[in-house]
This record gives C-alpha cells, sequence and structure tokens, in this order.
C-alpha cells in the first residue's frame, strides 16, 4: 500500500509492507528484488527524504535485533536506514525484530521509535514512532450561511416538497431514487 500526504510545503511517500512468513509461491529471493525494485522507483522520493516505509518484512537475522543480512544490503543499497532496535515478535523459544520502521539513512524525519509489549494478544509487539513534517497548515477562513427557522413558511415548504419528483413521480430502484 502506498500512502501519500501533500501539501505545497510537504509530500510524505509511506510504503506499508506485509511479507506472509512463508511465502511457497513467492520465494525470499523474489521479495528482495521486489522490495528493491520498489525502492528503485522512489529513487528521488527517498534521496529527497518524502519516503518511509514500514510494516512485517518477516525477514529476521542471526540475532534477535537484527535482519537478514540480504534485506539489510537491499536498504544499504538505497540509501535506507531500519529504524527499529529491539526485537518485535517473542515466542517462548525466540525473539525477532520482524517489523520494522525504514527511511532514509540519517533521517531526521523519524524519532522516538518503541516497541511496546502486546500483552499477549499477538505474538507480534506494537511498534510506535513519531514521523515529522514541515506540514504547517493555513488557517482557513469559514463562511456559514444559514436561515433563520423561524421565518420558514412550514406549510409553503411542505407543499413545495409534496410537488417535487422525489413524490410526484418516486423512483422504483435504490439507483433511480439515489440520481
Amino acid at each position: 500500500m502506498i500512502l501519500s500526504r501533500s501539501n505545497s510545503s510537504d509530500v510524505i511517500n509511506m510504503a506499508v509492507i506485509y511479507r506472509p512468513p512463508t511465502a511457497v509461491d513467492n520465494p525470499i529471493a523474489v521479495f528482495y528484488d521486489e522490495i528493491s525494485g520498489l525502492f528503485d522507483k522512489f529513487g528521488d522520493v527517498i534521496d529527497g527524504d518524502q519516503f518511509v516505509c514500514c510494516g512485517d518484512f518477516n525477514c529476521g537475522g542471526d540475532d534477535p535485533t537484527s535482519v537478514s543480512s540480504d534485506l539489510q544490503a537491499v536498504f544499504d543499497a538505497h540509501g535506507l536506514q531500519q529504524f527499529v532496535q529491539s526485537p518485535t515478535r517473542r515466542t517462548l523459544r525466540c525473539s525477532s525484530l520482524l517489523d520494522l520502521v525504514v527511511c532514509r539513512s540519517n533521517s531526521r524525519r523519524i524519532s522516538q521509535v518503541a516497541v511496546q509489549p502486546s500483552h499477549a494478544v499477538s505474538d507480534h509487539d506494537l511498534v510506535t514512532w513519531f514521523l515529522s513534517t514541515k506540514l504547517t497548515l493555513k488557517p482557513q477562513l469559514v463562511t456559514y450561511r444559514f436561515r433563520s427557522l423561524k421565518n420558514v413558511d412550514w406549510t409553503r415548504f411542505q407543499n413545495d416538497l409534496h410537488n417535487t419528483d422525489l413524490f410526484v413521480n418516486p423512483a422504483s430502484t435504490a439507483d433511480d431514487f439515489a440520481e
């Protein structure tokens, strides 16, 4: 999924990734090629620090606080940094870093990355983080117009409604009614 938030002062492109842990029809090498292709398409956006990628990559590394060396190589090749520093999946037998927040290396957009316990709701913990933008909203002047209900001629209003097609020639289907 790609999300984009646009304003005259800033744009953020966000990719949300979910890679199933056992993808028989999509081997891990294919995933690395696909994710690298995605990063290729967003090269200028990555260089401009306008790209964030997050999600469950399911590419744990040799220890509980690293990702696979092949995935890290993809990040390095595209000038990206992974910001989560502790395991995000915990079972009785192991802990793994699977859920990631990725942005341009040395980006200042991502801060306060934390892994919060899911309290056994899931075997994955919750990853929280702040995304800073240069977005400043200008106040918009909103003008409202209304009519005083005290001055409505309710009898005339009711007669006018009864003379509309809604009552005179009612629709026979929901689609016709919507039109």
